[in-house]
């Protein structure tokens, strides 16, 4: 792709006095008069655009890849489709985005190319392979609207599993921030009333005086903590879907989603005509936590994919005789998908089980904690009024 395109916001006047708008691409403003002349525009207003190509979400990259899909089979070319794309796209940076692809194309790429490893956001070597072949095969607009269904299924999949956690992450933040307030506003003013009593303070009054005033002595300290903490954790968060998939509750969970997103990615592939092997090795990533490149090492050596899941005991029994199966008939991509459902049922079902538990776990644990600080205030009033 050329990186000296330029966009550009023009409004112009055509041959019957109407006004028009648009953006378009060219190098130079120069050249971008000249295009839009050669249209029979006068140009009144030419101004450029400065905008950033990224790569679409998950949701808004299936939406327009099933469009573009539906253009294709009407029988509109790959790059007049691309165009009405880009001009209807809903920003500046999405028509850039279609554009800038659309130019690619013509300057010799595929699409598959063009759209590459850092625009597919799921499983991105596959989606390439099987553009690629839908490119080769004729089916491309086939292959375009699977390849949009995988995409939507695997958002909503994912917007399930973030689903039970929102709310109590959301509750624990708020009170996090309101026990601070307490430490560090209200907690010195009982420690001031409390100060000209000649008695000994209850010990749980005791330690919350003193983690107060820690508190508020070290309020600085504990601010660029918490920013260094909140900083290391966006530049970690490569690595930290891979660490999560080993934690107790919420690894499992990860886990299974992983098997849903790869069964349905293996079904999509069958459905396409990919080998097996090659797409098992296109899936593999190095921080997946399923030994894919060495199912695919065994399937290209002729080892049955179904004898290969049980020796390696990633995807579970039941998944393998599934698979078995659909070997059997001569209906893998069937097989797939029929175990796709199955891990997505039960992953439903863990779910449910985490939302039933998680929310008054947290509630309980969180109305326990700031019972406790209140209580540990008003120990001393308990204990003046005992005395009379």
């Amino acid at each position: 792709m050329r990186s000296e395109q330029r966009l550009w916001q023009w409004r112009a006047t055509d041959e019957s006095g109407d006004h028009r708008t648009g953006r378009l691409h060219a190098p130079t403003r120069d050249q971008a008069h000249t295009e839009l002349a050669a249209r029979g525009l006068i140009v009144r207003r030419l101004r450029r655009l400065r905008v950033r190509t990224k790569r679409l979400g998950p949701e808004r990259l299936a939406l327009r890849l099933s469009q573009l899909s539906g253009l294709l089979q009407a029988g509109i070319g790959l790059l007049d489709a691309l165009e009405q794309l880009g001009e209807n796209a809903e920003t500046a940076a999405e028509h850039h985005y279609w554009s800038t692809l659309r130019l690619a194309i013509t300057e010799g790429h595929s699409l598959s190319a063009a759209l590459g490893a850092t625009t597919l956001p799921l499983h991105a070597p596959l989606g390439t392979a099987l553009i690629g072949l839908g490119e080769h095969s004729g089916k491309l607009a086939t292959v375009l609207a699977r390849l949009a269904e995988h995409l939507n299924a695997r958002a909503r999949l994912g917007r399930r599993l973030a689903a039970p956690l929102r709310y109590p992450a959301m509750v624990t933040v708020l009170a996090v921030g309101l026990m601070a307030v307490m430490l560090i506003e209200i907690v010195p003013t009982f420690a001031a009333l409390y100060a000209d009593d000649a008695t000994d303070l209850p010990l749980p009054t005791e330690v919350l005086f003193a983690l107060s005033a820690g508190l508020g002595a070290r309020l600085e300290a504990c601010l660029i903590a918490l920013l260094a903490l909140i900083a290391g954790w966006i530049a970690a968060r490569r690595h930290s879907a891979r660490l999560a998939r080993w934690l107790p509750l919420l690894g499992p969970l990860l886990q299974s989603s992983d098997k849903v997103g790869i069964l349905e990615a293996l079904a999509l592939a069958q459905s396409s005509g990919l080998a097996l092997d090659v797409a098992l090795e296109l899936i593999a990533t190095p921080k997946g936590a399923l030994p894919l490149s060495r199912l695919a090492s065994r399937v290209a050596q002729g080892e049955p994919l179904s004898v290969a899941m049980r020796a390696e005991r990633a995807f579970g029994a039941l998944l393998a005789a599934l698979v078995a199966n659909g070997e059997r008939s001569g209906r893998l991509a069937e097989a797939f998908d029929h175990a796709a459902a199955l891990e997505r049922e039960r992953l439903e079902r863990r779910l449910e089980r985490l939302e039933l538990l998680l929310e008054p776990i947290v509630m309980t644990l969180l109305t326990l904690v700031i019972g406790l600080l209140v209580v540990a205030l008003y120990l001393p009033v308990f204990d003046l009024g005992g005395q009379y």
